[in-house]
């Protein structure tokens, strides 16, 4: 008896082991779910990008105090969307967009009331668009674990984009 148990941990064993590692592999996921990944991190990246040149550059209290929000908040996402394309096998870009970068080098030069003028009107703008962005992906996405990213993240994006619209 003792070596028929033996003999079933043996055998079975590495059926175990088989399973376990057949799990661990990362699922592809569709384009449209990968895109939507690589365009998020961009964004996110996009957003934290902006705050120092806020803090710099501002003279609004208000949108300092939403340019730290907006690290703090995009940042905590970005961390979420980099372990999600790692379990899902997406390379992401690790940088914000060129176009962002250049919106953000536009308005280093500006002071005050422009800048804060121009700033609210980018992150009214970037905050419509992730918006519809988040809202695509939950409506059209089909990888369960990046739908149910999207729809966690959509109700703080609609709140930063209240925030924004608020900005004074």
């Amino acid at each position: 008896m003792k070596y028929s148990i033996q003999l079933r941990m043996l055998l079975v064993g590495p059926l175990v082991l088989l399973a376990v590692t057949a799990d661990a592999k990362p699922q592809p996921i569709s384009a449209q779910d990968a895109a939507f990944l690589k365009k998020v991190n961009g964004a996110n990246l996009a957003e934290a990008g902006f705050t120092p040149v806020v803090l710099k550059n501002s003279q609004s209290p208000s949108a300092k105090e939403f340019a730290q929000r907006m690290v703090h908040d995009h940042m905590n996402a970005n961390d979420a969307v980099k372990a999600l394309a790692a379990k899902k096998n997406v390379t992401l870009p690790g940088v914000a967009p060129a176009a962002a970068r250049a919106k953000v080098n536009s308005m280093r030069h500006e002071k005050g009331k422009t800048f804060d003028a121009d700033y609210k009107t980018v992150m009214i703008a970037d905050h419509h668009e992730a918006i519809a962005l988040f809202r695509e992906e939950v409506k059209k996405g089909t990888d369960p674990d990046v739908k149910a990213f999207a729809s966690k993240t959509l109700p703080t994006l609609q709140e930063h984009l209240k925030m924004a619209q608020a900005m004074k």
